[in-house]
């Protein structure tokens, strides 16, 4: 069984699909210009409206918890130069200074031939676990270990 995502080579030019969950959200990479595309859920979880927000790097690393940071950094110079499938377990702090816990899974997002395009995949957020940044200290629930899928 092949653990990657096939598409057409039209793809990349395809909108990500809507949700009508607000937990639960989709993403996209591309490696060939070194940009990211989020759905409106994602981008809400981060607290943006939809279609205001032209993700970056930079901008995904400013929204990871201080303790996640260099793990996730680390994970995301992987997934921009190898396009590697991936899973995470972290924390981001939304434009409200919210902190949520969300998983990430990522695959890998291929031509017809096989190429590596990027990455595509799903962000999923653990509403029990939110806190913001001015009330009590957040405490781990789970532990943190982005891993890179076998």
């Amino acid at each position: 069984m092949k653990d990657r995502a096939t598409l057409p080579d039209a793809a990349a030019a395809r909108p990500l699909g809507g949700n009508s969950s607000p937990h639960v959200g989709s993403f996209r990479y591309l490696l060939a210009d070194d940009t990211w595309e989020w759905s409106d859920a994602v981008a809400a979880m981060h607290g943006y409206a939809p279609g205001t927000v032209h993700p970056t790097t930079e901008l995904l690393l400013q929204h990871k918890h201080p303790d996640d940071k260099k793990k996730l950094a680390e994970l995301l110079e992987a997934v921009r130069t190898t396009g590697e499938p991936f899973s995470s377990k972290h924390r981001i702090i939304d434009t409200a200074g919210n902190i949520k816990s969300v998983a990430v899974i990522g695959d890998r997002l291929v031509d017809g031939n096989g190429t590596v395009l990027g990455t595509s995949g799903s962000t999923w957020t653990c509403p029990r676990q939110s806190r913001r940044t001015s009330g009590k200290a957040w405490t781990r629930r789970f532990p943190l270990s982005p891993q890179r899928a076998p």
